[in-house]
């Protein structure tokens, strides 16, 4: 995730992004040998691990939610320790687009009563957090002071921002990225009784 000024972060992003900050400070101030690509590459293999517990929501959700808060502390780390990269921008990007592929298709593989809600839900939330995470791109990219801060934005970031909440940023303050992901945990953690139905 990109570091904005608070227009951007909800109630739980707040949370989240202050232990990302904590932990930040422990690595940078006792020297630890850990890199934001080093968590993005665990980032990957993680979603990947996602695979392997196809029947367990309860782990499902917990790995998830981990790497969620990971997307936010690479991100944390490459500034305060000034190690930002293409490469990262890279890892951050693929590790997106593989952690919801990956979802969607356990998604697919468990969908055992065919409930519109158990498929529908996760992927809108999904879908609606690419568009806040392509409105927050787009927000820094206009207001970077030079080119070095501009961010190359993948193609569904430059378009995947309507004008109606990018003008209005209070909606993110209300249901952003935190309060998101809190939902799709909550949603996976609750498919084993949408299955019972």
């Amino acid at each position: 995730m990109s570091e904005l000024n608070k227009l951007f972060d909800d109630p739980i992003e707040i949370y989240i992004n202050k232990l990302c900050n904590y932990i930040t400070d422990f690595i940078l101030d006792n020297k630890l040998p850990i890199t934001p690509n080093m968590i993005s590459i665990a980032r990957i293999l993680l979603s990947f691990l996602l695979l392997f517990f196809t029947k367990n929501y309860k782990v499902i959700a917990v790995i998830y939610l981990i790497c969620r808060i990971f997307d936010n502390w690479d991100g944390i780390l490459a500034r305060k320790g000034n190690m930002q990269s293409k490469l990262g921008d890279k890892l951050d990007h693929y590790g997106d687009f593989l952690e919801t592929f990956i979802l969607i298709i356990l998604l697919l593989i468990n969908s055992k009563n065919k409930n519109i809600y158990y498929f529908v839900i996760p992927i809108i939330l999904n879908l609606y957090n690419g568009i806040n995470i392509g409105c927050q791109q787009i927000y820094l990219n206009k207001n970077a002071k030079n080119n070095n801060d501009k961010k190359d934005l993948i193609d569904f970031g430059k378009h995947s921002c309507p004008k109606c909440l990018y003008n209005n940023k209070w909606i993110f303050k209300i249901i952003g990225y935190g309060v998101t992901i809190t939902l799709i945990t909550l949603f996976l953690l609750n498919i084993p009784k949408f299955n019972k139905n």
